[in-house]
């Protein structure tokens, strides 16, 4: 894929669209494995999720806050002049965010961090915010990578997190990201007939960068979770299985929507 080369696919999605859709984000596919009722709420019904609920006690919603921090590394070149806090003063605009002081140093303390990482100085190379779309059989799954970065004879996948979490969660976290990452490569491998030999994840908030490799094994795999949640979407199965669902990542959850779990 390339930026300027890879076409942009409308959808024509209606409300009720599981059975018919032939397009997901790779965002509704992490949702339906995370918990297929959470994707029934949000993309079946289409009942608001982002903007139900904002955390008490933090100056920006954890989306906002993520969303500007992608821009400022989006823009990040160590070869220029301009300051990370330059940026995300811009950035904050770009997201309708007035840049205060004390969001400009909460942000700008993440920020340093990454700055003061090998991976920064390597963040010039490759391609960054990379869209794709990516035709899987029947369907087409869209999204954008934060980074494919070259690597000898291929290309890793490299996606930042601004989690707030400890070192010691670092790799039970992953774990949820994984079908992001995998969809990634199989799409980017897929589109350039190149290997991609790793994926990365690196949170920013204990400045912890997880690898992980992208064998044949991992990549088959995946293309079969990735076939098999398509299948289940289009059958309309929505209902939960034994397994509970990380329900702190879920709006509904947490302002007393779901009728799945009587302990929510």
């Amino acid at each position: 894929p390339e930026n300027d080369a890879v076409p942009t696919i409308p959808s024509a999605r209606e409300p009720n669209r599981h059975s018919a859709s032939k397009i997901f984000s790779v965002s509704e596919l992490e949702t339906y494995e995370r918990c297929p009722h959470e994707y029934y709420l949000k993309y079946v019904l289409g009942l608001p999720a982002n903007d139900v609920f904002k955390d008490e006690g933090k100056k920006l919603p954890a989306n906002v806050r993520g969303s500007i921090v992608h821009g400022v590394i989006q823009r990040y070149d160590p070869s220029k002049d301009k300051t990370i806090g330059d940026l995300i003063n811009s950035e904050c605009i770009n997201a309708a965010v007035f840049p205060d002081n004390d969001i400009v140093r909460e942000i700008e303390k993440l920020l340093a961090r990454f700055a003061k990482n090998p991976i920064a100085k390597e963040i010039g190379t490759g391609k960054r915010e990379l869209r794709f779309d990516w035709k899987l059989e029947n369907s087409i799954i869209t999204g954008s990578i934060d980074w494919l970065k070259p690597k000898g004879d291929g290309f890793d996948i490299v996606d930042f997190k601004t989690d707030a979490i400890g070192a010691d969660e670092v790799e039970k976290r992953a774990a949820e990201y994984d079908l992001q990452l995998v969809t990634y490569a199989l799409a980017a491998a897929d589109a350039m007939g190149e290997k991609i030999k790793e994926t990365a994840l690196y949170f920013l908030e204990p400045d912890v960068i997880y690898t992980k490799p992208m064998d044949e094994k991992r990549a088959a795999n995946s293309l079969s979770r990735i076939k098999q949640i398509i299948e289940c979407i289009g059958k309309g199965e929505f209902k939960l299985g034994e397994k509970r669902p990380p329900c702190y990542k879920c709006p509904y959850s947490r302002n007393k929507m779901c009728n799945e779990r009587s302990d929510n």
